[in-house]
């Protein structure tokens, strides 16, 4: 059977001929090189990137960002987010939706407590006009996986910034002030008044409470 050692109850690629000179695959076969060349190929971190604690020139000073250590350029994969996978109750500040459904049907996966150096990227809110990477969903050995993919070229120095997206920012970028307006406050006297939250970055987001 052409299709042998498929163990998912889903039909195989129906785009590959079924003509029996080709065996479908999932994965890469790693059986015909020897251990230590599979040992060699591998890497135990993410390359082209370091995480970094932000200086006081930064909106988000004394948290970690991720910043690129050689160029990428457009469309380049830099990693994977990992982290655990959850429920399809997508909520929480290191949680993303892992499949290619709706956010509200799709698994999640969250990095609060583990993950890669890909949980440490931040929005690009109040920091850029605009994101330079995008998560990207895709199937490799039958499971979903979430790609960070590059959406322009990225210069060696450059930080790393998501749009985490409008449910995201509602819920944790979007700060109440209540009973205060901003011609009254300093931008030291705005921040020292928002509730304690170390999620809190972004003072052009404060939507003020008459």
């Amino acid at each position: 059977e052409i299709w042998r050692n498929w163990d998912s109850s889903e039909e195989p690629s129906k785009q590959i001929p079924k003509d029996g000179r080709l065996v479908y695959l999932t994965s890469n076969k790693w059986q015909s090189i020897s251990k230590t060349v599979n040992m060699a190929s591998r890497r135990n971190h993410i390359h082209g990137v370091e995480i970094m604690k932000l200086g006081k020139d930064h909106i988000l000073c004394g948290e970690y960002g991720l910043f690129a250590t050689r160029k990428f350029t457009k469309f380049d994969i830099i990693g994977e987010y990992t982290g655990k996978i959850v429920g399809d109750t997508v909520n929480g500040h290191y949680v993303a939706a892992l499949e290619d459904k709706t956010h509200e049907a799709s698994l999640g996966v969250d990095a609060q407590t583990c993950g890669s150096e890909m949980r440490f990227i931040n929005s690009y809110l109040n920091i850029a006009f605009n994101a330079n990477v995008s998560m990207r969903t895709a199937y490799v050995n039958t499971y979903p996986h979430i790609l960070l993919v590059c959406t322009q070229d990225i210069e060696p120095g450059d930080e790393l910034l998501l749009d985490y997206g409008e449910a995201y920012n509602n819920a944790y970028l979007t700060p109440q002030v209540r009973k205060q307006t901003c011609e009254t406050l300093s931008a030291m006297e705005l921040m020292d008044a928002l509730p304690n939250n170390e999620e809190i970055s972004n003072i052009d987001e404060i939507n003020i409470e008459e």
